[in-house]
């Protein structure tokens, strides 16, 4: 199972951001893009009880489902990353997808949207988002 390690920041100016990705070797791999995310969840919130999502995203022209949980006992923690176990695989309709979660009797427990531009080097990624609550 691929293992996702999420480090946050605030960025205060993206254009300087962007320079300092481009000196670094990044290079832009989806320009700005808008990106619409739901998460579906049991009515009583199991998933999230378990520190589990499911996701559907739509994003920069294509459909992409996504379910994260914590890593098992004994995996590395630092303390300062977020990681996670993700499986992820592209989708034709998330909008079926939806309506076959919700004829399961899930609910769409949370719906957040942003704008996001990637980067990357070969080896890492970079990933910019801009939200409501900062860049």
């Amino acid at each position: 199972m691929p293992l996702e390690t999420e480090i946050k920041f605030r960025a205060d100016d993206l254009g300087v951001l962007a320079q300092h990705l481009e000196s670094a070797g990044f290079r832009l791999q989806t320009p700005r893009s808008f990106e619409r995310n739901v998460l579906y969840d049991t009515p009583d919130r199991q998933m999230r009880a378990r520190t589990e999502i499911l996701r559907i995203r739509s994003y920069a022209g294509q459909w992409t489902l996504t379910h994260k949980r914590l890593p098992g006992r004994g995996a590395a923690a630092d303390g300062r990353h977020k990681h996670r176990v993700e499986t992820e695989t592209g989708i034709a309709q998330g909008d079926a997808l939806a309506e076959f979660f919700l004829s399961l009797g899930m609910v769409a427990a949370f719906r957040y949207e942003k704008w996001r531009t990637e980067w990357s080097d070969g080896e890492g990624h970079c990933v910019i988002d801009e939200t409501p609550v900062g860049n």
